[in-house]
């Protein structure tokens, strides 16, 4: 078996031949001829057969036309000024370094692209273009020529929530460590034997230098702590944050005294220094707890936008507008993104995103549609019954989902124990200040801050993150990924594993399939795979790879009736194969959870194909 030029997948018997090389389909084809034309071969000298395939061909239509739509296009530009645009898609299909040299080629498939970048960590590119000679609209179709097809999806905010507040907190870290290393430079004689011996001039410059430094560190480094101390006092709570901002207040207080009382040098490098440790254990802490939030809600599987009938004339609008009685239309592989009603079409959803079962649903005029399903079949209208803040999905999604509360859940014995621990270290703290402020004020106030810096329970925060932050590691590398982390404390006490359905343990390619009827002919066995092969449905594939194997052979007439099945005439044959409706013209019976693939040869039924998740 040769093996395509482009994607490396098996051409089969009857290959595509382009430029006397062997392609699996016509797809692959058209990509080498593209580049090709382009004169950017080195594409397949990178890394051979780089490519990626596409099972079924969706540019055709209007599928991005909704990338038109003005609102929508400025939400997913980065840039729009002068003519010139910046867009950034999240691209799945990355893999290799032809990938990356292929996506930052773009300007050579067209002049509008100025120039492109790749961040292949995050599968992602950055595309700059010029408005007046290429759309956001054809840049996307451009990517799907060459079959690299952007995700793009509803709802990003919670993403760029999270690149902000890092972006913050990286700020912060970068202030503190300025600070500290210069305060440490200008302090640094004080560390050294006869550093009591220099200049008091120069020691009183360096000590109001220092303490110019700290100031950024005090006021803008240091916030959170201030703020989190405050609100839960305003709660009448105690949190571990309100003894290290004491204490912070306490160390940069006692060593301003000093500085301008010409008394010491005070500690300004520790203060500096101990935020600058706290703050990146703190960026520690927020990044595994976003890794451990699941961080694509149900929006992100949805569309942007969805076709709204209006009239009878199609509009692309956002999902958002979408209200209860609009006819919508979904085409062939788009999500049903609302509860509905379908009004007009044959229904064959594909209820895996939701269940787990990988079996098509057939729905016919005036069945309810839950959201979360996938049109298998022709597009059909659907009247939305509910808006998507309201749908079933929504609903149980909701159930279960951390959001932005998760550690709180995560955190419930630690925040007892360092609720118990702040306030031991507070009345210690306070003791000692009482104690020593009858002999010597200014140590009494340097022996409060230090009780309360060093004794601080930073490690006891730090815990569950640093924790479960490795432990998510582990399970990822491994392939296995949970919604809610209270199971991985729960885990270490489970003895017995109980899979709810079977439709999480089973997909369509691993089924048992069994022929129920007349025996068949090798020569029939060889019409019917070569018929089913023609067809992407779920069951045609299933019975195709199930048959044995042999060359295809051509046919001629074929039509696939969306929810119903296929017909066609191979080798003088008529072969219709489908639902026990469509092939016999009459009602199956009762037949259970296993479904049936009905076989009639020249207008005689001669039995079904059985196929039951294993």
């Amino acid at each position: 078996m040769a093996e395509c030029v482009h994607c490396g997948q098996d051409c089969g018997k009857n290959p595509v031949i382009f430029d006397d090389k062997p392609f699996c389909c016509n797809g692959c084809s058209m990509v080498y001829q593209i580049l090709q034309d382009r004169k950017l071969n080195r594409y397949y000298e990178m890394m051979p057969t780089p490519g990626i395939r596409l099972d079924q061909d969706n540019t055709s239509g209007t599928r991005y036309a909704y990338l038109d739509n003005e609102e929508i296009r400025s939400g997913l530009l980065e840039f729009s000024d002068g003519g010139i645009s910046r867009v950034n898609l999240f691209i799945p299909a990355i893999h290799c370094s032809s990938c990356i040299w292929l996506l930052e080629n773009l300007h050579t498939l067209h002049p509008g692209i100025m120039h492109s970048h790749v961040n292949f960590v995050r599968k992602e590119v950055s595309i700059t273009f010029r408005d007046q000679e290429i759309s956001l609209r054809q840049v996307v179709e451009l990517l799907h020529t060459i079959h690299y097809i952007p995700d793009i999806s509803y709802n990003r905010e919670k993403k760029d929530d999270h690149q902000k507040a890092n972006r913050r907190m990286i700020m912060k870290i970068g202030v503190a460590g300025f600070a500290f290393g210069n305060i440490m430079l200008l302090s640094f004689p004080d560390y050294l034997p006869g550093g009591e011996a220099i200049d008091r001039l120069m020691s009183g410059t360096f000590g109001i230098v220092s303490f110019i430094l700290a100031l950024p560190v005090i006021t803008y480094c240091a916030s959170d702590f201030f703020l989190s101390a405050f609100k839960s006092l305003r709660k009448k709570i105690i949190n571990i944050d309100l003894p290290l901002s004491l204490g912070i207040l306490s160390l940069f207080l006692e060593s301003s005294y000093e500085i301008f009382s010409g008394s010491g040098t005070g500690y300004m490098d520790s203060l500096a220094g101990l935020l600058f440790f706290m703050l990146i254990g703190r960026w520690y802490q927020n990044r595994t707890y976003q890794s451990l939030s699941f961080d694509r809600d149900y929006k992100s599987y949805f569309p942007i936008a969805v076709t709204r009938l209006n009239d009878g004339i199609e509009e692309f609008v956002q999902l958002s507008e979408v209200k209860t009685n609009d006819l919508i239309l979904v085409r062939n592989g788009e999500l049903i993104p609302v509860d509905s009603v379908l009004m007009e079409g044959e229904g064959s959803i594909d209820y895996s995103f939701v269940t787990g079962e990988s079996m098509p649903v057939a729905k016919q005029s005036g069945n309810f549609v839950f959201a979360g399903g996938k049109q298998t079949g022709a597009a059909i209208k659907l009247q939305v019954v509910k808006e998507v803040a309201q749908s079933y999905l929504t609903q149980l999604w909701n159930e279960d989902r951390l959001g932005d509360d998760s550690g709180i859940h995560m955190q419930t014995v630690v925040n007892k124990v360092s609720h118990y621990f702040t306030i031991t270290i507070l009345a210690i703290a306070t003791t000692a200040f009482i104690y020593w402020s009858f002999q010597d004020l200014g140590k009494a106030v340097y022996i409060f801050a230090s009780i309360l810096i060093v004794a601080c329970p930073c490690a006891l925060a730090l815990t569950i993150p640093f924790t479960f932050g490795n432990v998510m590691r582990i399970f990822g590398r491994n392939g296995f990924y949970i919604k809610n982390t209270d199971v991985i404390e729960n885990l270490t006490k489970a003895d017995t594993v109980v899979f709810d359905k079977t439709g999480t343990l089973t997909h369509a390619c691993s089924m048992n399939v069994s022929w129920e009827g007349q025996s068949l002919q090798e020569k029939e066995m060889q019409c019917i795979r070569s018929l089913a092969r023609n067809s992407t449905h779920p069951l045609s594939v299933i019975v195709g790879e199930w048959l044995p194997v042999s060359p295809l052979l051509p046919v001629d007439n074929y039509r696939e009736i969306a929810g119903m099945g296929i017909v066609g005439n191979v080798e003088g044959l008529k072969i219709m194969l489908g639902s026990r409706s469509f092939v016999a013209g009459s009602q199956p019976d009762d037949e259970g959870l296993a479904s049936s693939v009905y076989i009639s040869v020249n207008n005689k039924l001669r039995g079904f194909f059985k196929l039951e998740n294993t």
